[in-house]
This record gives C-alpha cells, structure tokens and sequence, in this order.
C-alpha cells in the first residue's frame, strides 16, 4: 500500500443536486509514494459506478484510501448529515408515562442495522448502568453512525450501523427506571452528534464502518452473522445492478437517485 497523499480537490458532493457530478467540481488528485522511491499522481475515479456501483469490498472501490482519508471520501459521497436522532417521535413522548414498556417499543426510532448484527449483552449493560448514573456521554465512544430508511413507518427511522450498544441501552435504561432523571433527558433530548449515511450507500461502505467503528472497542469485530449477511448483501446488489446500464440513477438497490438529499 503507498503512502498517500491528496494534492488537490477535495469538496463534499452533497452540496451538488443531480446524481452525477458536476463538471466543474474539482476532482481528487492524489500522489502515490511507494516504498521503492517511485511517485505517482493520479485522478481518483469518482464515476458512477465506482461510487454507487456494488464492489466485493472497500479495498476494492477505493483502492487508495484508508483511515482517515477513507472517511474523506465517505463525507464527500455517503454521508448525508450530522444531527441529532431522536429516540422517540414526539408525539409518543408526551403520553410516554402512561404507555407500557411492551407499547413503547414499539415507536423506537433508533433501531439496529443488519449491517451490525452483533448482541453483545455486557456492552449493552454497562451502557445502561453508565446512562442511568451519569445520563448519555456520546464522546465515551467512537462516532454514532446510522443509515437512513426508505419508506419506513416514520420518517425519523434510522438503522444504526455504529453505537447500537450504547442507543440499546439508553432504551432499556428508561424502561428499567422510567422516573431516572438521566434516563428522562436522554429519551428526551436523543442522540447527538450521529452521522446519517444516505440511504442508497452500498453494503461495502456499511461493513466497513460497522468494521471501522468497532476497531478500538470491547466488540468482538465481524462475527459470522455479519459475514453471512455481508456475502448476502454483495449477491443483492449484484442482482439489481444491470451492467449494461451503470449510468441509471434508478439501479442502486431498488432505491431512486442516489444524489437525493
């Protein structure tokens, strides 16, 4: 892998309408340095198919980037907003002291990815003894990220690709101790600080933020559950990707424009 370095071009796309790329916004150019002494300056490839295109992996879309300038790209292409996600519409909110447990999940907004399909019990419950001690502290770890949810049940509906532990247990925080202050403001006031990827970004980018964001924690990285969704996933997408129409804006897992905000 060379070291890289980006020499000129980098813009978010999401402040562009259209599902192609303007002309005029400037491309990535980057320089390689390889270990031999070679360099090499090369425009990325940031066309329709590489971007919204089904790919066996990230290594593979974007053969040069990793780490941080990984994320460059998924903020110039894939995510959409940084926000906060509610837990509950508010309207549930005001008739949640008289609502069972059982009704009240019901209406979670925040729910967990199959992308991140991980049950680890110990996390979840030192999340929930941390929040109904000290309330949600977000900056205890890595970046919340969710993916938003065509046609779900309401519009405020995410799937949660990073930090499913800590929102699970925020949920189960309240309903164990719904007169919990800490556990109160969290319902409340929601999760902060969360990335929403568009809702048309390919499963390779989903893995590997689930990968990415789980690096450094106490989770267990890609568990067979994941793989097996994981390979799943790759055969949809390859299903609904006709090669001979790689310019379509219609083609990215049954989904409409991949540009839409």
């Amino acid at each position: 892998m060379p070291f890289v370095t980006i020499v000129e071009g980098f813009e978010r796309t999401d402040l562009y309408p259209g599902t192609q790329m303007p002309s005029d916004l400037p491309r990535i150019v980057v320089k390689l340095q390889y270990q031999d002494g070679r360099e090499e300056t090369i425009t990325v490839d940031e066309s329709w198919a590489t971007v919204w295109g089904p790919a066996a992996s990230v290594s593979q879309r974007w053969p040069y980037f990793e780490g941080n300038l990984l994320w460059m790209m998924y903020l110039r292409h894939y995510i959409k907003e940084e926000y906060t996600q509610p837990l509950y519409p508010n309207d549930v909110l005001e008739k949640f002291s008289e609502m069972s447990v059982d009704e009240k999940r019901k209406w979670r907004l925040f729910l967990r990815s199959k992308r991140n399909n991980r049950n680890e019990n110990n996390s979840r419950e030192e999340y929930k003894v941390s929040i109904q001690k000290e309330g949600l502290n977000m900056q205890g770890r890595s970046q919340a990220c969710s993916v938003e949810v065509l046609l779900g049940w309401h519009a405020q509906v995410v799937e949660s690709i990073a930090a499913a532990h800590i929102v699970e247990g925020a949920y189960e925080a309240e309903e164990e101790q719904p007169q919990n202050a800490y556990c109160v403001a969290t319902i409340q006031r929601g999760v902060p600080g969360v990335y929403k990827f568009k809702h048309q970004t390919p499963t390779d980018i989903q893995d590997n933020v689930v990968q990415n964001q789980n690096k450094y924690g106490k989770s267990s990285g890609f568990n067979p559950e994941q793989m097996i969704d994981h390979v799943q996933g790759l055969s949809k997408d390859w299903v609904v990707y006709p090669a001979s129409n790689i310019n379509s804006i219609s083609l990215v897992r049954g989904s409409g424009n991949p540009r839409s905000s």
